[in-house]
């Protein structure tokens, strides 16, 4: 839909701001590599990523006296870089990239 040569229309379904909330949550043995053999399988075990279909928002996350024990930093969460399909009329975010999947607030 288009209201003149000012204006673009929506494309997509818009996506609406969330917010959880941890309270005295232990996160425990996240990593992106594994050194034992039966626990290969569990690689790139992220705390924090974003929803693949969320472009334009993540949601908020909030957390009080939370802590991650026997976790590697890389493993607190993980950052979508821009997707160049995204760009442009279907892509949801007109002409630049959209940088939804790599803004959070923790």
């Amino acid at each position: 839909m288009s209201f003149g040569t000012g204006y673009d229309g929506l494309c997509r379904e818009e996506v609406l701001d969330s917010k959880a909330y941890f309270y005295n949550v232990v996160f425990d043995h996240y990593r992106t590599t594994y050194t034992e053999p039966a626990l290969s399988a569990c690689a790139n075990n992220v705390i924090f990523r974003a929803n693949p279909g969320g472009m334009d928002l993540v949601g908020s996350a909030y957390l009080t006296n939370t802590s991650c024990t026997n976790c590697d930093f890389s493993a607190t969460a993980y950052f979508d870089a821009p997707n160049p399909s995204e760009l442009g009329w279907f892509g949801g975010c007109g002409l630049i990239l959209c940088t939804g999947r790599n803004n959070y607030i923790i």
